[in-house]
């Protein structure tokens, strides 16, 4: 056995051991004991001691108490999750491999894949969301293909928004700081009873890196509204734009990098409908279109325009059954197409078009009180990668209240971009083979999920194994070509502690371990260049610390710390970036001002040295750091 898994393998041991040695009893505060349940697991409303996969949900108080104000930041709040930013408003997520665009990741917002079917990844900077308006994050720290399908590769986000019942009726934000910042929100929620809307505007600016041109100013907007037209029913309606110009480019550059103005186009429309069939079923249907463009010129001598447009059509129906007391179901059927444009990336006028279909199903039997069985399967039709099918299973061990050990096993796809299987570009030779295979990855893990209400202290362990093969992977350098050329191995553990010492305080630390093997082909015969490599692409080690506390003149304050340790990630064509070490401050305060409820905080951002986010440049040593920054913010709620 590794050592990495010998290690997890005795700290679960001892956590088991712990939680299993106290009296079988069920005190009266265990049945007061926070269990979050959650959906992104499964498809299935569960406790999260039930969930087929290792998952960490972020609530509310951690996004306040973080004081992040970019989406991607969050995802530093969860174990192996690593966050890197190429510039001012540049972010990218990685869980398995790092590359700046991550392609082995899903992230929905309510359900809806906001996943880039031109390039991978997502554009964080394009997402018409603002973090005001989330309620939660339920992330699965593994691949998930059996529930979402493929690219639900390595991880998936889930975010889920508020409600217009839960938040004021109206609401004001203002947050401005170093780097030119300057951020302004304004929701407003109204109706009553079924019928109910809510609808915000916002703006962003700021001025990004020092050596870099990289301002950033994005309008934005959203809708939602939920409606009950008949009993048993409900509809919500939703729609968002966020658009606005990012600079781009080294302010030193004479030619390859020059500055010029990106303008993006990014919004969607969605309409999810419910119906409660009896008290032991229900039919869900979603319907989502999501379109996004951008656009740049680079300036002369070059005087070269880059434009990438897609366009995703989104249509799901599941069936959720409770068969009896011990035995629930959830099936269902998707069809989505993407169809993206680039005459600069393709080499073409016309629209490439690429249609999936998917049936999925998942099973959750209790056969016993003690043991649980959660199996799930996806099968799939691609225009590209054909058919696959992606199975999940595990078994859970429960003999006590709040204690539960996890086995489990599945294997998931990615299928190839129309980016990596056409790519006519100019940096790009047309010799890849003729239709590019699907990755794959065979996935285990053994996990414990332990909490004790006396203490109000909870403990989530995970060791795992990801074998993956065909990974497609391109050439170094100018000339870049796609092929499955890499297998590669993660394994490691990972997991959190949460404690609540007190009613007013709160402590999470998180941690993840990872070794990482890879094939690493060394040469492209037909270019005679390299590869970029796997084996280095993810942190040994990433470590988060958040504390925060309440004083008795309501007065927040918040410590969070972040270590990274040193990656190359795909994608830079550069050395390793370097050990980075981050700890942000937030200080806020609550108060009355005539009806609103207001907050003033401050938030201090890395208030230790600079730290590398993404090397690119080896030219000028601080291209690229993250400096001490901060920022003040007042909310009214009324």
């Amino acid at each position: 056995m590794k050592h990495g898994h010998a290690r997890g393998a005795c700290l679960l041991a001892t956590a088991l051991s712990a939680g299993m040695a106290g009296s079988a009893d069920i005190s009266e505060k265990d049945f007061f004991a926070d269990l979050p349940v959650v959906l992104t697991a499964s498809r299935l409303e569960q406790p999260l001691m039930d969930a087929p996969v290792a998952l960490t949900v972020i609530d509310r108080d951690m996004i306040q108490a973080s004081g992040f104000r970019e989406l991607a930041d969050l995802m530093r709040l969860v174990p192996g999750y690593y966050v890197g930013q190429v510039n001012g408003w540049f972010h990218y997520v990685t869980h398995g491999f790092g590359e700046d665009y991550a392609r082995r990741m899903q992230v929905l917002v309510d359900g809806r894949s906001i996943f880039l079917p031109t390039i991978g990844g997502v554009r964080w900077d394009a997402v018409p969301l603002d973090i005001e308006d989330i309620e939660r994050i339920e992330v699965a720290r593994g691949p998930n293909a059996a529930t979402y399908g493929a690219n639900a590769f390595t991880g998936i986000v889930n975010i889920i928004t508020r409600h217009a019942a839960d938040v004021p009726d109206n609401t004001l934000s203002v947050k401005a700081g170093r780097k030119g910042l300057f951020e302004v929100y304004a929701r407003h929620a109204g109706g009553e009873g079924d019928n109910r809307y809510l609808f915000t505007l916002s703006h962003q600016e700021s001025d990004g890196y020092d050596l870099q041109a990289d301002t950033l100013r994005a309008p934005s907007a959203t809708l939602r509204w939920d409606i009950r037209p008949a009993a048993g029913d409900s509809l919500s309606l939703r729609a968002g734009y966020k658009g606005g110009t990012r600079r781009t480019g080294e302010v030193n550059s004479a030619q390859d990098n020059m500055p010029r103005d990106q303008s993006i186009d990014s919004h969607y429309q969605q309409l999810d409908w419910q119906r409660e069939l009896d008290v032991f079923s229900r039919l869900d249907l979603r319907l989502a279109h999501s379109h996004t463009r951008h656009s740049e010129v680079i300036p002369p001598p070059v005087n070269f325009r880059v434009q990438l447009a897609a366009d995703r059509w989104d249509t799901e129906l599941q069936y959720k059954r409770e068969l009896d007391a011990n035995l629930r179901m959830v099936a269902g059927a998707a069809l989505r197409q993407d169809n993206v444009w680039s005459p600069q990336y393709y080499g073409r006028q016309d629209h490439l078009t690429t249609l999936s279909q998917s049936l999925f199903g998942h099973f959750e039997w209790r056969p016993v009180s003690d043991w649980l069985l959660n199996a799930g399967l996806m099968l799939e039709w691609h225009d590209i990668a054909g058919r696959r099918a992606s199975p999940r299973f595990s078994l859970h061990w429960q003999p006590q209240a709040f204690h539960s050990l996890r086995l489990g096993a599945s294997r998931a796809y990615r299928n190839p971009l129309q980016f990596e299987e056409n790519a006519n570009f100019l940096v790009f030779f047309v010799s890849r083979p003729p239709s590019l295979k699907p990755e794959e990855v065979t996935a285990t893990e053994l996990g414990y999920l332990g909490q004790w209400p006396d203490m109000d202290l909870s403990l989530d362990l995970r060791v795992f194994r990801d074998r993956y093969r065909n990974l497609i992977t391109s050439t170094a350098g100018a000339f870049k070509d796609f092929n499955n050329t890499d297998e590669a191995t993660l394994e490691g553990v990972d997991g959190s502690l949460q404690w609540r010492p007190s009613a007013d305080t709160r402590i999470i630390l998180n941690f993840a371990q990872t070794h990482s093997r890879s094939t690493d082909t060394p040469i492209y015969p037909v270019t005679g260049l390299p590869f970029e490599y796997f084996s280095n692409s993810t942190p040994n080690s990433l470590y988060g610390l958040l504390v925060s506390h309440r004083f008795p003149v309501r007065v927040d304050v918040s410590v969070g710390y972040y270590l990274t340790a040193p990656v190359q990630v795909i994608g830079t064509g550069a050395g390793s970036i370097p050990e980075a070490r981050r700890m942000d401050i937030r200080i806020g305060r609550d108060f009355k001002w005539a009806d609103a409820r207001v907050n003033l905080a401050l938030v201090l951002q890395n208030v230790l040295d600079p730290y590398q986010e993404y090397d690119v440049r080896s030219t000028y040593a601080a291209y690229n750091q993250f400096d001490r920054r901060g920022y003040v913010s007042l909310k009214a709620e009324f």
